[in-house]
This record gives structure tokens, C-alpha cells and sequence, in this order.
């Protein structure tokens, strides 16, 4: 993300009360919207990968991970903003 687009001095060359003002606002909302859903999507996919290991390994010695864990079979599907 890049902080300088966001900085006071960027805020005030458009003007406070501007209508430009409210748009880099919407921009700085929208990166930072995008940042913290990049860091949670990759720490998700580290859980679900860990929970896939998990079903993996119980299925090698138990009876078949479908039948313990039916939403293992099942597609993940993830949304991009």
C-alpha cells in the first residue's frame, strides 16, 4: 500500500472540503479494505490447509475421512473483493 498517496499533505492539495477529497478517502478505505482481506485470505488458507493435513493423516488410520469429515470432500471456494 502505498502510505504517501494517503498522507495529510495529499489530503490537503485537493482541498479538505473538496469533492476530491471524499474520492482519495474511498481510495484509502478500498486499499486498506484490500490489505487487511490479503492478510486474513492467507492466514485462512494456512488453517484450512493445517485442517486438510489433519483429515489427510486421521484418514490413514482410521475409517475414511469422508465419512468423518464429509466437508473435506466438498470445493472450497474463496471470494476475491
Amino acid at each position: 500500500m502505498d502510505f504517501e498517496k494517503f498522507s495529510k499533505v495529499q489530503f490537503e492539495s485537493r482541498g479538505i472540503d473538496s469533492p476530491a477529497a471524499p474520492e482519495l478517502a474511498d481510495e484509502l478505505q478500498d486499499d486498506v479494505a484490500k490489505e487487511i482481506h490479503d492478510s486474513v485470505l492467507a492466514a485462512f488458507l494456512k488453517v484450512v490447509e493445517g485442517l486438510m493435513h489433519m483429515v489427510i493423516v486421521s484418514s490413514l488410520t482410521t475409517k475414511s475421512a469422508s465419512e468423518k469429515f464429509p466437508f473435506a470432500t466438498s470445493e472450497l471456494k474463496i471470494n476475491a473483493p
